[in-house]
Order: structure tokens, then C-alpha cells, then sequence
């Protein structure tokens, strides 16, 4: 077990140039990495856990809050550590939990999570906005498809002129047929 672990990772982020906005009365620590704030807290209860906590990333789909819970659904199903979920509705977080027993583990730990978080969020914001446009396009596929249809009566309209030849075909075909039918008789 890692005596105050808190303390070594603030002295980890503080020597390798990250930005340590918060460390409240608890050792929870509160860092800005590549323009984002995320949370690491220590468990009392269980002092080899810890939590980190993307907060706030994106906003739930108001219109449309089960696509939010199936977007995180399958960033849950796909990831190994990292976990992304709604709360409240209103908001979408992601958290990389783990236990360690070194220092060394705890930093690595710590690192790793970093960013892991941060990949996740652009994965997530990548996949959003694949999904609006996907929506986007089937939009226009909706449309199109609509204006094919006002254009059914030029398609019955060549339906009928080849229906004319085919009729034309027919008819030419049974006068064959009859010549044909002389010869049978002849024999």
C-alpha cells in the first residue's frame, strides 16, 4: 500500500507539467489535461481504488435521451476500463476505475487513465457526429425518395409505350405463329 497517495500523484503531476487546479480536504485531486478537467479520488474505505472522473463531456439528447444511453452503451460494451454513462439526464461522464499496490503502479495508473479519458471523449464526439450525419443523409435519402415519386407519372408513361411494343411484338408473333402452323398442316 502506497502511503498518501494523493500527495504522490500531485507531486507526479505537478513535476511532469500538468496543471493541478484543486486537491480538496479529501486528497481528491482536480487536473487539467489537454483542455479538460478531470477528477481522481480516493476511496477511504477501500485505499488501494481509485476513481477518475471525466465529468460533463457532452450533454444528453434532450429530444432523444435513449440515444445517448445506446451511444454510451456501446462505448461500455467495447472499452476495457473506461466507462461512459448519463446522469440525470442532462449530462454524459466517463470514469477509469482502478486498484493498485506500488507507487509505480498508482502512476502508471494514473497516466494511463489520462488518456484513456481523453480518447474516449473524442470517440465519443466522433461517433455523435457520425451519427448526425448518417441521420443527415437518411434525411436526404427521405427526400429523394420523395421526389422520385413525383415522378411515378413519367415512369407509367413509359410503361405504357413499351406495353404498346410489347402488344405490337404479340401481334407480329401470331402472325409467325399461323405461317408456322400452315407448314405443320401442310406436312
Amino acid at each position: 500500500m502506497v502511503e498518501n497517495a494523493s500527495e504522490v500523484i500531485k507531486n507526479f503531476l505537478n513535476e511532469n507539467g500538468y496543471k493541478v487546479l484543486e486537491v480538496d480536504e479529501d486528497g481528491d485531486i482536480t487536473v487539467r489535461y489537454q483542455m479538460s478537467e478531470v477528477g481522481i479520488y480516493f476511496n477511504k474505505h477501500d485505499p488501494e481504488f481509485v476513481s477518475m472522473v471525466l465529468p460533463n463531456f457532452d450533454e444528453v439528447d434532450e429530444e432523444e435521451p435513449l440515444k445517448t444511453l445506446f451511444r454510451c452503451l456501446k462505448f461500455v460494451s467495447t472499452q476495457k476500463v473506461v466507462k461512459v454513462y448519463p446522469i440525470d439526464n442532462s449530462t454524459v461522464v466517463a470514469t477509469f476505475e482502478f486498484f493498485y499496490d506500488t507507487e509505480d503502479e498508482l502512476v502508471y495508473q494514473v497516466t494511463k487513465g489520462l488518456d484513456e479519458l481523453l480518447e474516449l471523449k473524442g470517440n465519443y464526439r466522433n461517433a455523435k457526429r457520425q451519427e448526425e450525419l448518417d441521420a443527415e443523409n437518411e434525411s436526404d435519402d427521405d427526400d429523394e425518395e420523395e421526389d422520385d415519386d413525383l415522378d411515378l407519372n413519367d415512369i407509367v408513361d413509359d410503361n405504357d409505350e413499351d406495353w404498346e411494343e410489347i402488344g405490337d411484338d404479340e401481334e407480329d408473333g401470331d402472325e409467325e405463329d399461323d405461317d408456322d402452323n400452315k407448314d405443320d398442316e401442310d406436312k
